[in-house]
């Protein structure tokens, strides 16, 4: 029987509304991240009319760190009391929807693992998927990273501009194959993840370099990365899953009405 899964990155959803959204409150506990991710999370249930949801979580460790300290090193932090007390405020709702209001919904698709992004969960689930063969996965996410897992049965839904993202786009767009991004993204490198390209080698060079279009001067540079282990260290930090994440179990049906009406009644929401 064919399924259709809609795998939700939750930091990525979680954060864009904590942006656009006002502090809300309910019986003084904030509520806004709760609130606009339950709306986002509804829409997208109608949107792709499918009640197998699977929503994958952060870890505060990071088994990338590990490997290279400086990733992620470069992004902004605020210093201010009340942009601390916000984050804080963050933090706290999180916590609440991935321990206590997904599970008291229903849902059983809840997925973390210490030291793993939710970037190389859903890389798993999008494995999990395409070797069933007949199910479809949509990825919920603004991450460009996820491309590489693109298949003919696995799409990526961007939530802000409301498209969704196919293999037939992709290679139109860029000209090569969704498994070869991670490898334009080793070669360019990632400014988000600060994770540092080769030099001389931005994403137009590299896309390049894979449709064999480079010249030499572009050739020498990337055999000299390899020569030094730049590229294999690179790709080990953007390449998904990270080596040595787990498996996880899909659970087929894991909403329902009345626990979901219940869940946000229980944090002063009302019915979407």
């Amino acid at each position: 029987m064919k399924h259709i899964w809609v795998a939700i990155d939750v930091s990525c959803l979680a954060y864009r509304v904590w942006y656009s959204l006002p502090k809300l409150s309910w019986k003084g506990q904030p509520t806004e991240v709760l609130f606009g991710f339950f709306r986002a999370v509804e829409e997208v249930r109608n949107l792709f009319g499918s009640d197998n949801l699977v929503f994958c979580f952060d870890s505060k460790d990071s088994k990338r760190k590990e490997l290279y300290p400086e990733y992620k090193a470069g992004r902004r932090r605020h210093d201010d009391l009340e942009h601390k007390q916000r984050r804080k405020a963050f933090h706290i709702q999180m916590d609440l929807l991935k321990n206590r209001c997904l599970p008291l919904a229903g849902f059983r698709n809840i997925f973390a693992a210490k030291g793993y992004e939710s970037d190389d969960i859903l890389a798993v689930v999008a494995k999990t998927v395409v070797s069933r063969g007949t199910d479809e996965l949509v990825i919920v996410t603004r991450d460009s990273d996820i491309y590489q897992c693109l298949r003919p049965n696995v799409f990526i839904y961007d939530p802000q501009l409301k498209k969704v993202r196919d293999v037939k786009w992709f290679t139109q767009t860029y000209g090569i194959e969704p498994p070869q991004w991670a490898k334009v993204k080793a070669l360019a490198g990632c400014q988000t993840d600060n994770v540092p390209g080769i030099r001389g080698i931005g994403q137009k060079t590299a896309l390049n370099f894979l449709r064999a279009a480079a010249n030499l001067r572009v050739i020498e540079l990337v055999d000299e990365a390899v020569r030094c282990g730049a590229m294999a260290r690179n790709m080990q930090l953007v390449k998904l899953p990270f080596h040595g994440c787990p498996s996880f179990k899909l659970c087929p049906q894991n909403w329902n009405r009345v626990g979901w009406s219940k869940m946000l009644r229980g944090i002063g929401i009302k019915e979407f």
